[in-house]
């Protein structure tokens, strides 16, 4: 039997709770679906708890006729009705505000909570509008917090998925471009590998990052291009040095050091060749290495061969 809902509403409807309030609900996501209809002045302003609405599309009717009527399923009696669009003041699906739980979750910065939620929707309601949104906004703000947590790499790895999805995400008004956000991030890592001396990492970030995201005219990348190729350079005259006093194994580590610093440097390839023809080297392979050289052991051919 279906009723029909309309100035006359049963108080007993208006009464059902929403929400038990001896304890804080589980979360939307582990609840059977419902939506939410709240009815209007005349009906109390009533909130019930019904089953899904089988709207096409699950989308709201932009202007539906005051006249027409929606057919809604209480959740907990499963009585039906028939309720004129005239008396709905609002209506809440079930996949938005599931929706809007996550937002709220990854704005008070409880992101595993918020990434599960968000897992769920895309798992179950895919289509859901202003998932996508959500999505990046979650991105955003989780790197936000793994950069002031110093987490550099992990904030890196999640800004590029938001960079994957969108390059033009912007934050709140204000906030700054994701390529100046990227630069903010990548700067301390590549000033750590430069502070351990680990150039080649140093050098295969920065150029990762600036053609894989078109960064090469970012403000960071040409800071780290020019302090990397000034460093380079400060080894390559160097070696040029010790090479006209020939000094050839000086000149040899510090054209070494200017290769792993920025091999493209102008100079470099040419230095390199010159020393090659006149400190020719053969780099070999042992299992035993020396530990100290001996040239006179006789039970160490490893130090031996070193001595």
């Amino acid at each position: 039997m279906v009723r029909v809902i309309g100035l006359g509403l049963l108080v007993l409807l208006a009464a059902a709770p929403l929400f038990g309030q001896a304890e804080r609900p589980p979360r939307l996501m582990d609840q059977p679906p419902f939506d939410v209809l709240t009815l209007d002045k005349a009906n109390d302003n009533a909130v019930l708890k019904i089953h899904p609405v089988p709207l096409p599309g699950r989308k709201l009717p932009e202007k539906p006729k005051a006249s027409d009527k929606l057919r809604v399923r209480l959740l907990d009696t499963g009585e039906e009705y028939e309720v004129a669009w005239s008396n709905i003041a609002r209506l809440e699906l079930y996949e938005q505000m599931v929706l809007a739980e996550a937002n709220k979750l990854a704005a008070d910065g409880k992101f595993d909570e918020a990434y599960e939620v968000l897992v769920f929707l895309r798992s179950r309601y895919p289509q859901t509008p202003g998932l996508a949104e959500a999505r990046q906004n979650y991105l955003y703000l989780s790197a936000g917090a793994a950069f002031r947590q110093q987490k550099y790499d992990e904030a890196l790895a999640i800004l590029e998925e938001l960079l994957a999805l969108n390059p033009n995400y912007r934050g709140a008004a204000g906030s700054p471009p994701l390529l100046t956000v990227l630069g903010n991030i990548v700067d301390p890592l590549i000033a750590r590998y430069v502070e351990q001396k680990d150039y080649p990492a140093a050098r295969t970030l920065l150029e990762r990052v600036a053609r894989q995201h078109k960064a090469e005219n970012e403000p960071f990348a040409k800071k780290w291009r020019e302090a990397l190729a000034a460093l380079a350079a400060r080894y390559r005259d160097e070696a040029r040095q010790h090479l006209e006093a020939g000094r050839l194994a000086q000149a040899h580590d510090a054209a070494q050091a200017m290769q792993q610093v920025w091999p493209g440097l102008e100079g470099a390839e040419q230095l390199v060749a010159e020393l090659a023809r006149r400190y020719p080297r053969v780099v070999i392979g042992v299992d035993h290495p020396a530990r100290t050289p001996d040239s006179r052991s006789l039970h160490d051919s490893a130090a031996r061969r070193v001595g």
